[in-house]
């Protein structure tokens, strides 16, 4: 739907007439996203089952990474903050840096609501934080004009505590339990599962905002 639209809007903005094949099926999936995907709370539903009329209306990161991608095309933007006041509410996570002094900052979403704490592969999919959704976070958050400095410089803090920048573990899991270490730094989020992680690295944000960061990075 993103792809089409895109296709759409540049013939358009070209004084090209968009073929009417893309047109048509691009106009089919809207119909079909806003059918299936349509939500009486603030977020749409993880996913749903058509032929089983099943729908999953829990908050989720599934849900924003729709809302990143498709939020423009199919939402206003009140209802795009209106999600973004379900995310802060349900699903945004927040770790104190460890080697920048200040105070907490947003880092990234869990997959659902909740307090589970990794222990094997049936948490996959609970309450831990996945990398790779921070970007999306990132993409939606501009959409609506709020800033992502915070998030910025906290995952760039995570990667220095962790080894090194580039590095990202694959899962992080929330701080459940007993930590005997002092301070703030206790509840931070804790990696787990495969450590560097190029599955659930990113840097295109670190670019485009790099400005907003006081960094000069050259493209290569």
């Amino acid at each position: 739907l993103e792809a089409l639209s895109k296709v759409v809007e540049t013939c358009r903005e070209g004084g090209v007439d968009p073929p009417v094949e893309v047109v048509q099926l691009r106009d089919k999936l809207e119909e079909g996203f806003k059918t299936w995907f349509s939500f009486r709370r603030s977020l749409p539903p993880a996913t749903v089952v058509p032929g089983y009329d099943l729908r999953d209306e829990r908050p989720s990161s599934p849900a924003v990474v729709a809302a990143s991608l498709v939020g423009r095309i199919l939402w206003p933007t009140t209802r795009l903050r209106d999600m973004w006041e379900a995310v802060q509410r349900e699903l945004l996570v927040w770790r104190s840096p460890v080697l920048i002094s200040g105070e907490k900052m947003p880092f990234g979403i869990r997959v659902f609501p909740g307090m589970d704490p990794y222990m094997d592969d049936r948490q996959y999919h609970s309450s831990t934080i996945w990398p790779r959704d921070t970007p999306y976070l990132i993409k939606f958050l501009e959409q609506i004009k709020e800033g992502v400095t915070g998030l910025l410089v906290n995952n760039l803090d995570h990667e220095a505590c962790e080894a090194g920048f580039g590095y990202c573990s694959e899962l992080f899991s929330l701080p459940v339990g007993y930590n005997p270490a002092k301070g703030s730094h206790r509840e931070n989020p804790v990696p787990v599962k495969n450590p560097a992680q190029y599955w659930s690295q990113w840097c295109d944000p670190y670019l485009e905002h790099q400005a907003e960061l006081g960094l000069s990075i050259e493209r290569r």
